[in-house]
């Protein structure tokens, strides 16, 4: 698969459904013919933070990494809506 191959260039982790199984958006937006519904999750240490997170609540984070991640993000927005035409 195209995005699953980008993903992990990049060094995303990709898994089909875990642990989030059936999300709302693209199990209700997925129904209407004329729309293509794509979900993605990001663990949060690949733009907040790098450490792990318990029940705390968050004052800062890293803005390089968050950059990083955004600049990563949008290049494969892009080439996915090239891919698709």
């Amino acid at each position: 698969m195209w995005l699953t191959t980008q993903l992990e260039a990049f060094d995303f982790t990709v898994s089909d459904n875990v642990p989030f199984k059936s999300g709302y958006i693209t199990t209700h937006y997925g129904k209407h013919p004329d729309i293509s519904a794509l979900q993605l999750d990001i663990r949060y240490n690949k733009y907040i933070d790098t450490r792990e997170f318990g029940e705390e609540e968050l004052r800062q984070f890293n803005p390089v990494l968050f950059t990083e991640s955004q600049n990563k993000m949008k290049y494969l927005a892009q080439q996915l809506l090239k891919e698709l035409s």
